[in-house]
């Protein structure tokens, strides 16, 4: 009976330093789970960016726009550079969102209506363009993390942006006859029909600093066959210093000819996107040709003096918006 009770005894001790020590564990796990919400609260809780006229946009709604960029860096800790560009682009859609919510409220000021019929015109537009069937359009949209519906409202907010853009900003830019001749003499070298040109490219990834980088080739820091071979992602272009050799003007993409029109020999052009990725071209020369009529280029003219001044425009009527409307961003 005695050794029974001895038993008892000791086994009472045992369970008493077995919930001391779960006590102290229980502290400690508490304590680290405290002090890491602290660290990083910022990262883990939604909070409000923008007010605008009484619309909330908030942090999880941000993100949301950008995940397809920052789903590159699930799994691994970002680095300096990253976090900036993630930033940059965090506050670039901040205000993308902002204005849509000003146009938004200017449509339904104006009593714009969208119609259900359309928006499957527009959708089924884009799926011929793009040669698109019904199920690769939905696995496009899953890769994008978006519902039939969430894109349906996009093409709604596009259309309405159009038409709104179209009514208070196109009808104002005015393109004459004179502004169309006056850059056809300044600018005839463009209108070669034989013109080629000597380039070199350099790409990098989104996150890269590609203005810091610009500002150094331009003050003469650094060659832009030097940057090539340091930065650009393309291990061939490495090699060549990011030479492509001479490319017919006429057989040359229209994303390259816009960010080279109106450059000479020498110049490196602003950043431009290719894939996704951020570019820069370099004329190392030009040899011109035969320069093309004015009546064959007239409207081409007009395409290009027309969107620098629609963007000016549509700066100018925001900021009206932006204005006359209560914007409180806190990002």
């Amino acid at each position: 009976m005695k050794h029974r009770s001895t038993r008892y005894l000791s086994l009472s001790w045992l369970l008493r330093g077995i919930m001391r020590r779960s006590s102290c564990f229980f502290i400690v796990i508490l304590f680290m789970a405290i002090h890491i919400s602290s660290a990083y609260a910022d990262e883990m809780v939604d909070r409000i960016l923008a007010v605008v006229n009484g619309k909330i946009i908030t942090l999880f709604e941000v993100n949301q726009q950008i995940k397809i960029f920052t789903r590159q860096f699930d799994g691994r800790a970002m680095t300096p550079k990253e976090k900036k560009a993630v930033e940059s682009l965090r506050k670039k859609v901040l205000e993308q969102m902002v204005d849509d919510i000003l146009l938004e409220g200017e449509a339904k000021r104006l009593k714009m209506e969208i119609s259900d019929a359309e928006i499957k015109n527009e959708i089924d537009s884009f799926k011929k363009q793009h040669r698109l069937t019904e199920k690769q359009l939905m696995d496009q949209l899953k890769l994008e993390d978006m519902t039939r519906k969430d894109y349906e409202e996009k093409i709604k907010k596009d259309i309405m942006r159009q038409r709104l853009i179209g009514a208070m900003v196109r009808r104002k830019v005015v393109i004459t006859e004179e502004d169309m001749k006056t850059y056809y003499n300044e600018h005839k070298g463009n209108f070669s029909q034989d013109k080629k040109l000597e380039l070199a490219l350099l790409v990098v990834d989104p996150s890269f600093d590609i203005q810091e980088l610009l500002d150094r080739l331009r003050k003469g820091e650094i060659s832009f066959g030097e940057a090539a071979s340091m930065y650009s992602l393309d291990p061939t272009a490495k090699k060549s210093r990011g030479e492509l050799g001479t490319v017919r003007w006429a057989d040359m993409r229209d994303s390259w000819k816009e960010v080279l029109q109106g450059m000479g020999k020498g110049d490196i052009s602003k950043p431009f996107d290719l894939n996704g990725n951020q570019a820069l071209l370099h004329i190392i020369d030009i040899t011109p040709g035969e320069i093309t009529p004015f009546k064959d280029v007239k409207a081409k003219i007009r395409d290009i003096l027309y969107r620098p001044r629609i963007e000016k425009r549509f700066k100018e009527y925001m900021d009206g918006l932006r204005a006359k409307a209560v914007v409180d961003i806190r990002l």
